[in-house]
Order: structure tokens, then C-alpha cells, then sequence
């Protein structure tokens, strides 16, 4: 490639870096962060010879899997960061995934079908429970000769391992109408899970909620059994179930057999849902809206806000601090029809504290959040760097219609309590990356989990897994696979280990057909979860420094 066309995408590229040491260093800083984007292999050449001399807070951890001065092992120190500079925005270039790392164990499990996690739990007794559906998948030998099949309807699962890897249980459930589930969360004697079932029925004839898309909840004890349940539903709109939290979290644990682990709550949750209204008269009105309900423990909805009606939201989770406070995260359609990361906090009673867009690149996204013990919060999502094209000229809107959207690129940020950002940090290199889930241990260590996707280099689908310090600097960076591929979906510290949870694609039906749209020709993807050593706790070099600045606001 010409330099003068080098210079051109390096100049296109929307991510601001800042002056951390002198122009020289900024500008090898500039250099080697914009040169990971780029999918040409004389850059990534030029990259690698450059990451020695790059800042040690995050170039000792960007070798594939762990850095070179962290061993797989809970009992090998974390590698301390010598810079003590918070930086706005920082690219970070990932090498090609290492799979040399050790698990205490591994399961996966399934039916031949589609199974998928939907929640990841840490019980009292320091093992786990992972809650979620599967899609059975039916062969049958034909009379004429050769197999025919289909995919059956969607059952819940709810199965559970001690802290060894012991299987304790694993049952499945037929529930009518079940779309697919959604989340669960335990509480003293009960295992809470939601569900979203589908319309009975799509006859126009048909009246009330049995119509609509509902909420199923119910509720099981500490041995996988049901026990109860109650739906949620409204005759003129179609509720979308997302994420749910309890209203108050009182913190006592039980060992006994038949039960969980913390109280989550004496007196109902909040669940966040998209509510979508049936017969509405303008465009605006029929928008999907955003809502939150507060339901009891049996069923009655006892206060609800709607948040944004007339624009285009789209919330992924919620979470909860220990006031009360609650941060829905997801996205939004700006002003400009850009779609942008999304963070709503509320108090709890509902009402805002702050809303606020976050615009990056193209189809940004925050898939989860969580508070931090300073009001802060951090959150974790991706989105797609755009590098426009070069048209031969200065016409800037033939340049826009050809700009490429590139690989998707891993996305964390941390923001003060009013939403301000702190610092962001985004993750790029051979793979595209989706954010999976955040987790804050005890130590103040911020821990993101994402899936890594190949692209036009190949490669395999698996989960990357990095920690990082209040401050922004990387501090370790894992990759695990199961099977042919794997992607991640939770992760859920513990005591004993740390544990993710995903799906494994572990095989192929019988017999293979040559059309892709074929029903037959599946792939199939069992549970997979991991108990991983923990690290040590992290020690913050730079608490005591004096030369901690953060970086001016790009304009």
C-alpha cells in the first residue's frame, strides 16, 4: 500500500488518543494502537516490534492468554502497572488467543438440540447453578428410506454442581407457550427464574392478554423442583421480559439442602422489560418502550415507569447497588439516527438521576453494568470502528456511501456517578469482540468477559476474558475454548473460583445436507461452565503517587 494511502486510514480513524509523554511518544503511541485495526501485515509487523516500547500498563498484557509475568495459577502475582496516568480513550491491541490455561474443572451437558445458559449463580455451598432452555432437535427414519426431523418446542432447564463439579442435579421442564428464558436470581429458599412466553395464539379473534406476548415467573427450591408461578400480561401491549433484580437484598445465606443461597428479597422485584403498545396511532407511540415494573412476590404489579417514550431504546440489562440505586444499560437512536451505548440510572423509586448516550463508531452497544462501591459505574459492550474509504477526492458523501464498517470492536467504560466518563478502552487485534458480561471483585479489580469472533484471518469462536484496575490499566488477559467454538455469556465470581458460563458447539447432526437453510443441517451447542483459579488480590501501586492526572476531554 502507498504511505500516503497508510496515512490516509490511520487519519480516518475515530478513536482520539492523547499525549502521555512527549510528542515522540504519543506519536508511537498513536501508531501502534491505530496500526491494530488495520488488516494489512506489514503494520501488524511493524506493531509487534513496537509493543516493548509501549506504556507497561497495558503492553505487558496484550501477548495471547495470560501476559508473560502471569502464570495460569492462583498462587502467581499480577503484573503491577508503572504507569499511574488515567488516559481518556485507549486502544488496546490483543495478539492471537493462547489456550494454554488451566480450569479446576469443566462441564458441558445437553440434549441433542440447541442448548443455551441463561443465568449463572453462585450458591452457599460454593458451587453454581445455571438456569436456561434448550430446543430438542428429533431425528426419524422415513419409510421411503434416510432421516427426517425438526426442531421441538423450547423447555426450561435448571441444573446444579457443588464447588467440586459434581453434578447435584439437572432437570428440564415443558412450560406452554415459553419463548425462551430469560434470567434468574436466587433467594433464601428459591430459585426465581423468568421467562418470556410467546402469544398463544395470532387470531385476530383472539381477546386479552393470551394474545400478547408475556412474563412467566416462577419459582423453584434449592432441589430444582417447582413450586409456584405467576404471569404478567396486559391486553393492549406485548411485554418483552429483559432482566430482573430484587428490591431488597438482605444478605443472609443458608446452607440447608433445599435452598440457594443470599435473601435476594422478602417483598417482590423489579424487572425490566420493552413494552411494545398494540394499536397505536402515530409512529412514535408504537416505538418499543423502555419500562421498569415492580412487582410482589405474587404476582401484582405494584408501580411502573416508562422511560423515553417516541425514541428508539433498546435495554439489555439492569443492575442494582446497595442503596437501591439501578443502571439499566443497552442502546439508543440518537438525534442523528446513530445508534449509541445507552446508560439510564434511576434511584429506587424510578425516577432518573441521569440518561445519557454514549456515541462510538457505528451499532455501539453496552450489554452489562455494574455499580461501583464509589457510585460509579462500569460498563462493558462493543461497537464498529468505521474507516471511510477513499473515493479519489474530496466528495465526502461518495466517501460516506462506500466507508466500510470494520471488525467489531470490544468496548468497556467507567463513569463517574453522574455518568461522566473516566476512561474507555477498546479492545481490537485478528478477532471481533462482543461484550459478554462485568464483574467487580472484592479488591476493586474490574473483570470483562467477551466473545471473540473470527473474521476475514479465520479462526474459532472463544471466550477472552481480561482484568483490569479501577484505574484502566490491564492487568491479565485469558482465552478459553470448548469444542469447535465457544461463546461466552456469564461470569460470576466466588470464594473458591471463579466461574463462566456459555455454549460449546460440540458436533453435527447425522447426516449433512447440502442446503444451509435445511432445518436438518444444525449445529449443535451444549451448556459449557468453568470454575477458573482466582488471582491474587490486586494491590494499587499508584494509590499513594502523586503524578495520577486524567487526560483532557477530546473535543
Amino acid at each position: 500500500m502507498p504511505s500516503a494511502d497508510i496515512m490516509r486510514s490511520l487519519n480516518n480513524l475515530p478513536l482520539p488518543l492523547r499525549n502521555f509523554s512527549g510528542h515522540g511518544a504519543w506519536e508511537m503511541r498513536r501508531w501502534a494502537a491505530r496500526c491494530a485495526l488495520c488488516h494489512f501485515t506489514s503494520l501488524a509487523v511493524f506493531l509487534l516490534a513496537l509493543l516493548p516500547s509501549l506504556s507497561p500498563s497495558w503492553g505487558a498484557g496484550v501477548e495471547g492468554g495470560a501476559p508473560k509475568t502471569l502464570a495460569n495459577s492462583s498462587a502467581s502475582p499480577s503484573p503491577i502497572p508503572t504507569d499511574c496516568n488515567n488516559y481518556y480513550a485507549e486502544i488496546v491491541p490483543l495478539k492471537p488467543p493462547d489456550f494454554r490455561q488451566s480450569a479446576l474443572w469443566k462441564k458441558t451437558w445437553g440434549l441433542l438440540g440447541i442448548d443455551r445458559p441463561r443465568a449463572l449463580m453462585k450458591v452457599a455451598d460454593g458451587g453454581i447453578i445455571v438456569v436456561g432452555d434448550t430446543r430438542p432437535y428429533v431425528e426419524k427414519q422415513l419409510d421411503t428410506g434416510g432421516k427426517s426431523g425438526d426442531f421441538q418446542s423450547p423447555r426450561s432447564f435448571i441444573t446444579r454442581y457443588n464447588a467440586a463439579g459434581e453434578l447435584l442435579f439437572d432437570r428440564h421442564y415443558d412450560v406452554a407457550g415459553l419463548d425462551q428464558v430469560t434470567t434468574a436470581l436466587l433467594k433464601k429458599s428459591s430459585i426465581v427464574v423468568m421467562s418470556a412466553l410467546a402469544p398463544l395464539t395470532t387470531s385476530p379473534k383472539t381477546s386479552g392478554s393470551a394474545a400478547r406476548s408475556r412474563i412467566l415467573v416462577e419459582f423453584f427450591n434449592g432441589a430444582g423442583e417447582r413450586k409456584r408461578q405467576f404471569i404478567l400480561g396486559n391486553p393492549d401491549e406485548d411485554f418483552i421480559p429483559r432482566a430482573m433484580v430484587a428490591r431488597n437484598n438482605g444478605g443472609r445465606k443458608s446452607t440447608a439442602a433445599n435452598s440457594a443461597t443470599k435473601d435476594a428479597d422478602a417483598t417482590g422485584f423489579v424487572i425490566l422489560a420493552q413494552t411494545k403498545p398494540r394499536g397505536a396511532k402515530s409512529r412514535a407511540d408504537a416505538l418499543p418502550r423502555t419500562t421498569l415494573l415492580w412487582v410482589s412476590e405474587d404476582g401484582r404489579i405494584e408501580r411502573r415507569r416508562d422511560y423515553l417514550p417516541g425514541i428508539e431504546t433498546d435495554p439489555f440489562a439492569l443492575t442494582r447497588g446497595n442503596s437501591g440505586r439501578m443502571v439499566i444499560t443497552g442502546r439508543i437512536k440518537n438525534e442523528h439516527k446513530v445508534e449509541a451505548g445507552w446508560i439510564l440510572s434511576v434511584d429506587a423509586q424510578g425516577t432518573i438521576l441521569f440518561e445519557r448516550p454514549y456515541t462510538r463508531g457505528a451499532g455501539a452497544t453496552l450489554r452489562a453494568a455494574k455499580i461501583l462501591p464509589d457510585g460509579g459505574i462500569v460498563a462493558i459492550g462493543d461497537s464498529l470502528p468505521v474507516l471511510r474509504a477513499d473515493a479519489g477526492g474530496n466528495d465526502k458523501a461518495a466517501n460516506d456511501k462506500i466507508a466500510p464498517y470494520r471488525d467489531k470492536a470490544g468496548w468497556m467504560i467507567r463513569t463517574t456517578i453522574d455518568g461522566t466518563p473516566l476512561w474507555q478502552k477498546y479492545l481490537a487485534g485478528q478477532y471481533a469482540y462482543t461484550g459478554a458480561d462485568v464483574k467487580v471483585t472484592i479488591d476493586g479489580t474490574i473483570w470483562g468477559l467477551w466473545a471473540a469472533n473470527p473474521t476475514d484471518f479465520g479462526g474459532r469462536k472463544f471466550a477472552r476474558l481480561l482484568s483490569v484496575s479501577p484505574e484502566g490499566q490491564l492487568l491479565s488477559d485469558y482465552s478459553y475454548i470448548e469444542g469447535s467454538n465457544s461463546v461466552p455469556l456469564y461470569l460470576e465470581p466466588g470464594d473458591e473460583f471463579m466461574a463462566v458460563a456459555g455454549m460449546a458447539e460440540t458436533g453435527f447432526s447425522e447426516k449433512k445436507y447440502n442446503d444451509p437453510n435445511d432445518p436438518r443441517a444444525f449445529v449443535t451447542y451444549d451448556n459449557w461452565v468453568m470454575a477458573l483459579p482466582l488471582n491474587p488480590p490486586h494491590t494499587d501501586s499508584c494509590a499513594s503517587q502523586d503524578n495520577r492526572r486524567l487526560d483532557d476531554l477530546p473535543p
